[in-house]
């Protein structure tokens, strides 16, 4: 547990990473001292309380995305794998979201609005672009964060995806695989006139597991 708690302390108290760093590498070794030691739950328990990037299962349902809401940043969570990749996933999604925020910024994102209303539909608003559809729950009777959502932007359908919603009380993360949050991104860029994004398709795909979305902020 000392190893641990030295690693710890370096990465995370002193904050010793940079932004090119390979956060998931370090991770993945105080994972390996924690296991060496017989400790692996324990260091599983302290680790997720100090990274975020994990997908977990959230007991909502569609009223409590109900409201207007404002982005304030991308969100990045991984899905599946083990505690060692959960764990260095959880890192290297900060630094991922550091990445996709300038490709964001391209297309309008960063200025996004979006208003979720109790009949089951909902408008996000960017600059030049608007996005409406309609979202359900995928599971009402076992909600864990699973929406089902369905786009069109302007006239054009991009069809049914499905999310993942985390909620706290003025703050909500919105998250769907990788492969899907290309395709909508990509369609927001060819609307709005913009190049492609082909650079943030090559960095998303390099990761299994990956979902990429939108950090919300509450407004009323």
């Amino acid at each position: 547990m000392k190893k641990i708690l030295i690693a710890l302390a370096a990465a995370f108290c002193l904050g010793s990473f940079n932004a090119s760093a390979d956060l998931t590498d370090l991770l993945k070794g105080i994972g390996s001292a924690a296991s060496s030691e017989g400790a692996q739950s324990t260091a599983a328990s302290g680790l997720e309380g100090l990274v975020k990037g994990l997908l977990s299962n959230s007991k909502i349902t569609e009223k409590d995305l109900v409201g207007s809401w404002k982005y304030s940043g991308p969100a990045v969570a991984f899905q599946g794998g083990n505690f060692l990749e959960k764990a260095g996933g959880a890192a290297a999604a900060g630094v991922i979201a550091d990445k996709i925020a300038p490709y964001y910024k391209k297309v309008g994102i960063d200025k996004m609005t979006c208003v979720f209303n109790d009949d089951k539909t909902f408008e996000f608003k960017l600059n030049r672009v608007t996005l409406k559809g309609t979202y359900e729950v995928a599971n009402a009777k076992n909600p864990d964060g699973a929406f089902w959502f369905n786009f069109t932007v302007g006239r054009i359908p991009i069809g049914k995806m499905k999310g993942h919603v985390e909620k706290q009380i003025n703050t909500m993360t919105l998250t769907f695989d990788a492969s899907k949050l290309i395709t909508l991104v990509s369609t927001i860029a060819k609307v709005s006139g913009q190049s492609s994004l082909q650079a943030m398709s090559n960095l998303l795909n390099q990761y299994d597991g990956l979902n990429c979305g939108f950090e919300l902020a509450k407004t009323k």
